[in-house]
């Protein structure tokens, strides 16, 4: 069951970095590069750049998912 949500979660927390992605690449080519490759500047640019109707739900989808996969999933990397 733990792995079910943990995969869940994990795929949520990948579509709202697509979010993310195609947001900075639309703005700058470089923006986007950034993102993806450094973190620090995605963390930016997801609370000061980034603009979108649904900008918290998307933030709070990449953060909620990511701690779930990260957390539930690592009891199964083990096994």
């Amino acid at each position: 069951m733990f792995g079910l949500i943990a995969l869940v979660g994990g795929i949520a927390a990948v579509v709202a970095l697509v979010f993310f992605l195609i947001d900075a690449f639309q703005d700058e080519w470089w923006k986007g590069l950034l993102c993806f490759f450094c973190l620090p500047y995605l963390i930016y640019y997801m609370f000061v750049e980034f603009e979108h109707e649904y900008k918290w739900q998307i933030i709070l989808t990449y953060w909620i998912g990511g701690v779930l996969s990260g957390s539930l999933g690592q009891g199964f990397l083990h096994h």
